[in-house]
């Protein structure tokens, strides 16, 4: 649980409140529904893929991001 709760600080809030939220959501209704193990692992680990892409690419669009706002302040 310690793991999950630190995992949640680090990465970027729209991932955690819309991304995760709905993948909870989905994998408590289905296990609710009596879905099989493999599907809930199956959404699980898609979970969790999709937000270590989203967050490499949501890191790398901020650091691009900050790269032009220098490069806007120095050609002042």
């Amino acid at each position: 649980m310690l793991i999950a709760h630190t995992a949640f600080h680090l990465l970027p809030p729209r991932l955690t409140d819309e991304q995760l939220g709905d993948s909870l959501e989905i994998l408590h209704h289905c296990a609710e529904q009596g879905a099989p193990a493999w599907k809930l692992y199956r959404i699980a680990i898609g979970a969790v893929l999709w937000a270590i892409v989203h967050t490499v690419l949501g890191y790398r669009t901020l650091r691009r991001l900050e790269e032009q706002e220098k490069r806007r302040g120095a050609g002042d």
